[in-house]
This record gives structure tokens, sequence and C-alpha cells, in this order.
């Protein structure tokens, strides 16, 4: 089997988990990252060659697996490198959010623990499950997503989190960030008027796949990674006290019960695509900013394979069934 090690080169877990698997595999591949997504996107792709001569819709000849030991934005990379090819992703989440990971772990009626612990791919046996990608499309460009994408506040909230404030504060610097911004400058906020809410000001838009983003901020309760249903959520220009208001109503209540913020599923037609950010409004897609708008978005069914432990997998398919 052709195996590449992807891990986030500035985490010490990260390093000491490579070099940990690396032994365990015998002839696998290291990748770093390099803190340039086009760089990364770019060596896992050469490092897993053999594996794109076969499309993902046919067996493969050559057996391809990428273990990615990082959080939510390593994983991000690994699927734009591999969607709709032969290879496989195992995933040992040890990022800041891993909102990918907690899709699965936190659940009240099957709550699977398998990937809690990073020695999970040497230990279990696993399944392989065919997942849904969301993508956003530019002029110039195609990304695809595992857990949301966004313009505005989300935008916003990234650039008052910098990678040091990650690295020293770990999941505390969402919270951290979260303060910097209601308590911060209006001024220094993002707004535009949207093209779905009547031409509403807002001053954020996320469009998301998965069940939680902001590293445990659940928003999208009914999440269902195999069909690949999108949630549009749009948050209007509000006063700071608004603002803090419906992020505690969120947060304790849940999405569905605000008045403020606009939920409505991503409906896509050729005619109709739906539209994230405006002109010249910056976009992120799972943390990782990338582009300007306007982008269109889709969903693409059984775009990325990835690889679960066995109870894993039956937990999951009791949660999407």
């Amino acid at each position: 089997m052709l195996q590449v090690i992807y891990f986030h080169s500035l985490s010490r877990r990260a390093r000491r988990y490579a070099k940990a698997y690396a032994s365990y595999f015998g002839e696998a591949q290291l990748v770093a990252s390099s803190g340039d997504r086009d760089t990364d996107v770019a060596a896992l792709r050469a490092a897993m060659a053999p594996a794109f001569e076969t499309p993902v819709t046919k067996a493969p000849t050559t057996k391809a697996e990428c273990l990615v030991i990082g959080g939510d934005g390593s994983l991000n990379i690994a699927v734009n490198a591999f969607a709709y090819s032969a290879v496989s992703i195992s995933l040992i989440a040890v990022g800041t959010g891993n909102d990918f990971a907690r899709h699965y772990l936190n659940h009240t009626k099957h709550r699977c623990t398998a990937l809690k612990d990073w020695r999970w791919r040497m230990r279990a046996p696993y399944q392989q499950r065919q997942l849904a990608l969301g993508k956003v499309a530019t002029a110039t460009a195609n990304y695809y997503f595992i857990n949301h994408a966004g313009c505005g506040l989300s935008v916003d909230l990234m650039q008052l989190q910098p990678p040091w404030m990650k690295r020293w504060l770990g999941s505390l610097s969402y919270t951290v960030a979260l303060l910097r911004y209601l308590f911060g400058p209006l001024s220094k906020r993002t707004q535009w008027h949207s093209h779905a809410s009547s031409g509403r000001v807002l001053n954020g838009q996320l469009v998301v796949l998965g069940r939680f983003i902001g590293g445990g901020l659940e928003v999208y309760p009914q999440a269902n990674r195999q069909r690949g249903d999108l949630r549009s959520i749009e948050i209007p220009l509000l006063g700071r006290w608004q603002q803090l208001a419906a992020l505690i109503q969120v947060k304790w209540r849940g999405m569905d019960t605000s008045a403020v913020i606009d939920c409505r599923p991503v409906t896509v037609t050729e005619e109709q695509p739906f539209i994230l950010a405006a002109a010249a409004i910056t976009f992120e897609v799972d943390g990782d900013i990338v582009g300007e708008g306007p982008a269109a978005v889709s969903v693409c069914p059984q775009a990325i394979k990835l690889n679960l432990p066995i109870d894993e997998a039956l937990c999951m398919t009791e949660l999407e069934r």
C-alpha cells in the first residue's frame, strides 16, 4: 500500500505522532505542512502520483492512504489534494478546533469514542466511507470544504486569532478572538448587502456541511455528510449587545431558536447558483482564507474516501440513516 503521513509541522504532538506512525507503517512517506496551502496540495499529489492513475469510481490498482495528523485545516488541504481520487484519508485529530472529528464524537444517542485515541489507526480495524464535500467556485479557482465556507464575521474572527494565539491558547483562542470581536471597533467589521435576503446588510454569511464550526459551536444538528445537505446562515448587521445576545441564544438554545439569524437549506440549480460573499468580500474555507467573492457554492456527493474505525463506521451509519 502507498502511504503518506501529512502532519502539522508546528504542532509538537503532531510531530511525535507522525514519527510513531512512520515507525508503525514502515515505508510511509512523511510530508510536513509548509504553511502554504498550494505548496502542500502539490506536495501531497506528487507523493501520491500513482494513485491518480485510477478514477475514484473504479477499483484502484494501487491502494493509497493519506494519514492526516492535524486539525480541520490540515484535513481541508488533504481533501483538496485527493477529492475524486483513489486515495483514502485517515484522521488523527490534534488541531485547535477539531470540528470534523467532533461531528462524530459528540452525539447524544450514539456517542463514539474511537477517534479520541490517536493510536486508533494502529489498533482498530476500519472501513471506508465515501462522503460529500462542499465546493466554492470563483472565476479563477475551486475550493472544497469539509465543515463550512464563510465570509464576514468568520474571516474577521480569524484575523483576530493569529497562529501564535492558537498555538499558545489552543481552543481558548476561539473565545479570546470572539471577545476581541464583540468589544472591538465596530468600524473594522465587514459589511455588505445580501444576495438572498432582500438586500439587507450582513455582518456574516456561512454555508455549512458539518454539525460544528468555531471549535465546538453547533450550528447544524441535522447535518448529514453522506447526503451532503448544505445549510446557509446569514448574520445581519447588529449592535454590539444584540450580537452578544444572539450568540448566547445560539450557544445555549440552538441556531434555529434565533429570530435574527436567517437559516435555510441551500438549493442549487444551473439557472440559479447559490452565491457566497459579494465582490471584493474575502471568504474562507474551513478556517483558511482563500479568495474574494462572489463565489458559487455547490455540493459534491461521494467526493472523498474516509477511513473510520469499525465501531465508528457503525455509529455513523446510525447517525446518518
